[in-house]
């Protein structure tokens, strides 16, 4: 499966714990999720001022966390879509 829908190089990706979801990071400045069955786009995280180059999932599965090139650190919440 071909995960297409970011307007820039993608940086990280990484499976949900319970393994139903894909996160990915981006040049075009976002984090996406996606259903992993299917490759549909779940998400569009955005709010950094910079590239994205490194995603994560909290251990619990309710949280993802993006690490991006304007120094800062953000914490989603997977379920909504907010930043935390």
């Amino acid at each position: 499966m071909t995960l297409k829908g970011h307007d820039g190089e993608v940086n990280s990706a990484a499976y949900s714990p319970d393994g139903q979801r894909i996160v990915t990071a981006s040049w075009d400045y976002t984090a996406k999720v996606w259903e992993a069955d299917t490759g549909k786009e779940l998400m569009n995280l955005i709010s950094h001022n910079g590239p994205v180059y490194s995603t994560a999932w909290s251990l619990d599965g309710q949280q993802i966390v993006m690490g991006s090139y304007d120094q800062t650190v953000k914490v989603w919440d997977e379920n909504t879509g907010q930043e935390l």
